[in-house]
Parts: C-alpha cells; sequence; structure tokens
C-alpha cells in the first residue's frame, strides 16, 4: 500500500508535465495540419489568377508584337516601293539626259538652250524631283533647271560627295550615286542629290556628272500620310547610316548618321543578309524615347 501511495506523486506530476507539454506540440501539429489543408486553396485562389494572369498577359504581349511587326512589314513594304518608284524614275531622267547630250563636248552643252529646254521639259514631266542638272568635270555648274539659263553660280561643285565619287572611283560607269542631304547652292532649298557620271564618245566617264535632286520634304509627307500611329517614325537613310529624310521631320537631316550598332541599322543589317524585311529593338538614336521596334 505504501509503495502505491509512493508511487502517485512521482506519476501524477509525470502525467501532468507531459500533459502540459503535449498539449502545445498538439497545438502546433493541428496548426500545420489546418495550414497544409488550406494550401491548395491558397494555390488555387492566389496562384494560379497570377498564373492565369501572367499567362494572359504573355499571350496578349505576343499577340501584340505579332501585329505590330505585321504592321511594320506594311509600312516598310510600301517605303520601298514608293523609294524605289523615286529612285528609278530619276535614274531614268538621268538615262535620257545622258541620251540627249551624247556626243557633245561641255562647252557645247553649257551653250544649248535646247538641252535647258530638255531638262525643264522633264522635270515638269515627273515626281520627286525638284531639279535636273549637269557639272562639268572641273566642277562648274553648266546646266541647272532652278536657275535662269545660262546659270551664273560662282561656287565650285567639286566638294560635293556625288561628284567626287564619280572621279575615277567607280567601276560601273553606269552606276548612280546618292548624295547627302545638303542645302542647295542654288536657291537654298535642302536637297538629296542623286548623281551618275557622264559619259564620253568612248562610253566611260568623262569627269563630269549628270545630276538630279529631291526634297526630304516631300518624302518626309509621303512618309506621314502612311504611318498608322502618331507615334511611328519613319527614316530614309543610306547604307552607311547617313539621314535623307525623316518624320517627324524636326529639323534638316544635315550630318546625320546612325550609328552602326544602332537598331535601325542592325534592322537594314538584317534586312540586306537575309533579303527581307528586317527587324531589331532598341532605343531611339535621336530622341528621348523609349524601346522601339525597327524595321527596314
Amino acid at each position: 500500500m505504501s509503495a502505491r501511495r509512493t508511487e502517485l506523486p512521482v506519476l501524477e506530476p509525470g502525467l501532468g508535465t507531459l500533459t502540459a507539454a503535449v498539449a502545445p506540440k498538439t497545438g502546433r501539429h493541428l496548426e500545420a495540419a489546418v495550414r497544409r489543408s488550406l494550401r491548395p486553396l491558397w494555390i488555387t485562389a492566389v496562384l494560379v489568377p497570377l498564373l492565369a494572369f501572367a499567362g494572359g498577359a504573355w499571350w496578349v504581349w505576343q499577340q501584340t508584337e505579332a501585329q505590330t511587326r505585321a504592321r511594320l512589314v506594311r509600312t516598310v513594304e510600301m517605303l520601298h516601293a514608293q523609294a524605289q518608284r523615286a529612285f528609278e524614275t530619276q535614274d531614268a531622267l538621268l538615262t535620257a539626259v545622258q541620251m540627249r547630250s551624247a556626243g557633245m563636248s561641255w562647252e557645247e552643252i553649257a551653250a544649248s538652250r535646247e538641252l535647258d529646254a530638255f531638262l525643264r521639259a522633264l522635270v515638269e514631266s515627273a515626281g520627286w524631283i525638284s531639279a535636273l542638272g549637269l557639272i562639268a568635270p572641273d566642277g562648274r555648274l553648266v546646266q541647272i533647271t532652278t536657275a535662269p539659263f545660262p546659270p551664273v553660280v560662282a561656287a565650285n561643285f567639286s566638294d560635293r560627295d556625288f561628284v567626287r565619287v564619280h572621279r575615277g572611283e567607280i567601276v560601273n560607269g553606269k552606276a548612280s550615286f546618292i548624295g547627302e542631304t545638303v542645302a542647295g547652292r542654288v536657291g537654298g532649298r535642302i536637297v538629296v542629290p542623286l548623281g551618275r557620271a557622264r559619259l564620253g564618245a568612248d562610253g566611260m566617264p568623262d569627269g563630269g556628272v549628270i545630276w538630279a535632286t529631291f526634297q526630304p520634304a516631300d518624302f518626309a509627307r509621303f512618309f506621314a500620310s502612311i504611318i498608322e500611329t502618331p507615334r511611328d517614325t519613319v527614316m530614309l537613310v543610306r547604307r552607311d547610316g547617313s539621314v535623307l529624310a525623316r518624320h517627324p521631320n524636326t529639323d534638316p537631316p544635315f550630318g546625320q548618321r546612325l550609328p552602326p550598332d544602332s537598331a535601325a541599322m542592325r534592322a537594314v543589317a538584317d534586312a540586306v543578309a537575309y533579303a527581307r524585311v528586317g527587324f531589331a529593338t532598341g532605343p531611339s538614336s535621336f530622341e528621348a524615347a523609349p524601346e522601339r521596334i525597327y524595321a527596314a
């Protein structure tokens, strides 16, 4: 009997201690169990909508980018077609001037009222052209449709890039060269020249140049007529990055040249390499604007 009485005080505190210790542990297990049971609900209520939103946003972005690229392809193809027509027209006029002046000396060219009338008739009948003229081998302007005949222009044109390139620096004498945007020395208009070496009686370049000009503003107006959003930017550039015309036409593009690593020029390189519309993404080279998608 005494042994039993001795055990009870030892057992009861032990049992109480055990119960007190187990009760908190049992409570934590219950809380964890509740959390585990609710976790699928949290995943369903929070994660799944977030994933659905992310997936939906990604799908919308993909669709938007695809639509943007398709729109850019349409715009670039229209721009290519228009620019090609404009330059082909100018090139055809240069060919006509070459044929009309064939066999004439530069003294005869400078004195010919008939040739002057012929040049003026060509300009009147053609679009996308602001002037036609001839520059003698010494750089003198001997014919020009934007000044009375005979032109009295003291300036020499030997420094123009479309003149320098035709002084024995081309392989094909029939090749045309698009010059940089300049302020015209006759009339002061902003123009882009297109020059071709005049061929002598032997069929070789004789040092003179037949040239035509167009105004960047004409291209800029066309660019403005085909863009689909006010945020679109359109540029006409040479392979070396020289900007010939631009919309929005905020400033004359004198000396503006796109860096070779710019997004626009990377798009040009992509187009040249794969003979299709090329794309690149990057910031604008001329304005503080977010990243743009460029097509060329």
